[in-house]
């Protein structure tokens, strides 16, 4: 139970943090500078999932299967 507690405040903190973030972003239209620190951070965030997914995505060339069939075995 406290497991399921626990999990739910760090939701609801979450979730404050959000609404702190978001009220921020509608109430300082004006704050340029503010505006590109955040867009920044989330350049860098966007560039690290890229990353995590294009390391994931790579193609593999070592193991099981993953050789070029060779002319003559094309051709059988």
């Amino acid at each position: 139970m406290t497991d399921k507690v626990t999990s739910l405040e760090n939701r609801i903190n979450q979730l404050e943090m959000e609404n702190k973030w978001l009220k921020g972003l509608i109430t300082e239209k004006s704050d340029v500078k503010g505006m590109e620190e955040q867009f920044k951070k989330f350049e860098a965030e966007s560039k690290t999932q890229e990353k995590e997914a294009h390391r994931s995505s790579e193609l593999r060339t070592d193991g099981v299967g993953t050789e070029s069939p060779s002319a003559e075995e094309v051709a059988a």
